[in-house]
Formats: C-alpha cells, sequence, structure tokens
C-alpha cells in the first residue's frame, strides 16, 4: 500500500471528495501512481487528511466508475481498470467534454483557441 501525496483545500469551494478525486487522477496520469498500485483503505486516507470516511468513499467511488481504480475479491482498491467500466467512462467523458467544448464555444473560444488550450493542458500535466 502507497503513501500517497494529496492535500487539501478547507478553503476551497471545490468538495473534498472532488479534491481528493482530482488528486488522484492527475498522479495516475502523471505516472506517480502505476497501474497495479495500491491506494491506502479509505479509512487510513480518511484519517491522513483529517476528512470524514465517507467522504474518501465517494471519492474512490467515482474513480472506481470512471474505471481509473478498481476493487479486487479483497475490498482493495487498485489503479488500473477491470475493464467493465471502460465503456461507460469513454460515454460518460465524452458527454462531459461535450458539454465543456459548448460552454468555451458559447463563451467566445474558438476551435482552435480550444485546440491551443488542450494542448497546453496536456503539455503541464504530462
Amino acid at each position: 500500500m502507497e503513501d500517497i501525496l494529496i492535500k487539501i483545500d478547507f478553503d476551497s469551494e471545490m468538495p473534498i471528495y472532488l479534491q481528493i478525486y482530482w488528486q488522484i487522477v492527475k498522479l495516475i496520469s502523471n505516472g506517480t501512481l502505476k497501474q497495479g498500485s495500491k491506494l491506502p483503505s479509505s479509512r487510513k486516507l480518511s484519517i491522513d487528511l483529517s476528512v470524514n470516511y465517507h467522504t474518501v468513499n465517494r471519492a474512490y467511488d467515482m474513480l472506481v466508475e470512471r474505471a481509473f481504480v478498481y476493487r479486487n475479491e479483497r475490498k482493495q482498491t487498485i489503479v488500473g481498470s477491470d475493464k467493465k467500466n471502460n465503456d461507460k467512462f469513454i460515454s460518460e467523458w465524452l458527454k462531459d467534454e461535450r458539454l465543456l467544448i459548448s460552454e468555451a464555444k458559447a463563451t467566445g473560444f474558438s476551435s482552435k483557441s480550444i485546440i491551443r488550450l488542450i494542448e497546453r493542458i496536456l503539455e503541464q500535466d504530462m
């Protein structure tokens, strides 16, 4: 089981479970958390972060639903996909991305500027 570095901003408007979710996604995307890595139990992480156990569970459930992690028969949360959620993830992701792109276009961003922004984000986070 790996100790993972997550920092909670208790003054943020972003809910704590989303802060946990997004930070774990970023750790996976930048390679800090590799396929097969075991996440700490919800209880351990909730104690480490001084947050409610259910808050961590909510973040972990989102990670499972979107196929970033899976739970094995021992109820461990492991980075990687059990493959059965991939189609659901892609469908949800595309729906979310279409909404975000539509919002950007509605506020005046051109297609080219949206692509440049996405490329900049990918360069910074990888």
